[in-house]
């Protein structure tokens, strides 16, 4: 009240909007959202009472623009479902839509080489071959948003398989075991995020690796990654 006032008297300025964020609208149990919708109704009477007429009121985020419609106003900010990025960050027990991951995350494979059992694997040796194994080199890394945190412990697609990370991740290399890929070769696709004829890897899952959230993952994407825009999904 006491902002609206003093705002009041710059006859210059007007209020063409107002907003807030919500900080727990993927929390179905708190009523933190409801209170954050009271005291902004309160702030847009408060508004309205000193002559201002605001064209754009503002609330949801993706979970508040799902989770509680009451919120919509006249404009939401989706993000994360824009990308159809939703599965760790819209509340749960709820009808949720049908999201359709829209980015993709992918390298080739640089170069091949058969290592005999018993070979350790990248820095430190972390992974150590069981049997003779055909690895590839990939030319991504922690410098690009590939997370030393998923060493050993994600997955890629190369043909339409899903192979495991071997070995640390470096700055800018990945190394995977391709042994059960038939006729690979160098330059085939590797899919990090994304999708192929029948499999796919989400954000979400990589996510769940970190302990962190698909939105960490996707925004982490570093510079040197070339963007590329598609008109159709691949």
């Amino acid at each position: 009240r006491e902002f609206a006032e003093k705002f009041s008297k710059f006859r210059n300025l007007h209020v063409d909007g107002i907003m807030t964020h919500f900080a727990s609208a993927d929390d179905m149990q708190s009523d933190l959202t409801n209170e954050q919708m009271r005291r902004f109704a309160d702030a847009v009477s408060i508004f309205h009472e000193k002559g201002f007429r605001p064209r754009v009121l503002d609330m949801a985020n993706s979970p508040g623009a799902v989770g509680h419609p009451d919120s919509h106003a006249n404009m939401v900010r989706i993000g994360g479902i824009l990308y159809g990025l939703g599965d760790d960050v819209l509340p749960s027990g709820i009808d949720r839509p049908e999201l359709k991951p829209v980015m993709s995350l992918r390298s080739k494979i640089a170069f091949l080489k058969t290592m005999p059992a018993g070979s350790g694997i990248g820095y430190g040796q972390t992974f150590t071959t069981s049997r003779k194994s055909l690895i590839a080199s990939v030319p991504i890394g922690y410098y690009d948003g590939y997370r030393r945190c998923f060493s050993n412990r994600s997955t890629v697609l190369v043909k339409d398989q899903l192979v495991p990370v071997v070995g640390r991740i470096s700055m800018d290399w990945i190394t995977i075991d391709v042994t059960d890929v038939g006729n690979v070769e160098k330059g085939d696709d590797v899919v990090l995020i994304g999708s192929t004829a029948t499999k796919a890897i989400k954000a979400e899952e990589l996510a769940q690796i970190c302990d962190t959230i698909s939105y960490e993952i996707t925004c982490g994407i570093g510079k040197r990654v070339p963007r590329v825009y598609l008109s159709k999904m691949m």
